[in-house]
């Protein structure tokens, strides 16, 4: 009986136990957020968060590779994009966001002077993708600056998967994120999703956060394993009730 009472006592954690399982996220550090201060910090701005990445210059970011992009005006001299928290840029989630920013040293950490010419930096990840369909999805919007404008942004994919696509954001990262989604197949193996900036100038500039590539075929909400643990400890205690009946019925006729 006691044995009964121990079971019944699980069935309201095993109720309340999360209905909902998040969907695989294929993509490491989406947000940003591993590795974000192992660039060159800015020390132009005393009290910003601003952590400088490029080609030649800091490490990659966590997760995310650093290459030359095929977008130039000019000259070879790697340009920089950096990882920046607030302030001075608002991520659309946890402390940091990419901004696809060309206007500081990659070595020094600080401001350049006057025209900006160079070859822009690309981000990239590649990760193995079983066949099927999928969602990504990130946050993209324009750096506050002086001025007002629309950025864009291009995402590609590549290997098992084919993608190319132009994104624009007139967002303010103070006021919000757009949130993009594209649905696509793959055939299973490597991919490729590579963002590719072709904004020169100092500000505003593309924003990008929470990037995710989740499967669009994955199951409905994870209610199973619970019902079905909740059902095991239900049958449990009617065996044991019955078992306990059965000798009770013994007894009597003895």
């Amino acid at each position: 009986m006691h044995s009964i009472r121990r079971q019944l006592r699980l069935l309201p954690f095993l109720f309340t136990a999360p209905l909902f399982a998040g969907p695989l996220n294929y993509v490491a550090n989406g947000g940003f957020e591993t590795g974000a201060s192992s660039g060159v910090f800015s020390p132009t701005i005393p009290g910003y968060i601003i952590y400088v990445f490029g080609v030649g210059g800091a490490a990659d970011i966590g997760g995310w590779t650093v290459s030359n992009s095929p977008n130039n005006n000019g000259a070879p001299t790697p340009l920089s994009l950096v990882v920046t928290g607030n302030p001075p840029q608002m991520p659309a989630g946890g402390s940091y966001a990419l901004d696809f920013d060309p206007y500081w040293n990659i070595s020094t950490g600080a401001l350049l002077g006057g025209p900006v010419t160079g070859t822009l930096p690309e981000v990239s990840q590649t990760f193995d993708l079983p066949a099927g369909s999928y969602l990504l999805s990130f946050d993209g919007a324009v750096e506050l600056g002086s001025t007002v404008g629309t950025r864009s942004l291009e995402v590609t994919l590549s290997g098992s998967a084919s993608l190319d696509r132009t994104v624009t954001s007139s967002e303010i990262d103070t006021a919000g994120y757009d949130l993009f989604s594209f649905d696509f197949v793959s055939s299973g193996g490597p991919t490729t999703l590579t963002f590719i900036p072709d904004d020169f100038s100092p500000e505003p500039n593309f924003m990008l956060d929470n990037v995710s590539v989740t499967p669009l075929d994955a199951p409905e909400p994870s209610f199973v394993v619970p019902l079905l643990a909740a059902l095991l400890v239900i049958g449990l205690v009617h065996r044991q009730g019955s078992a306990a009946k059965t000798r009770r019925g013994r007894r009597r006729q003895w």
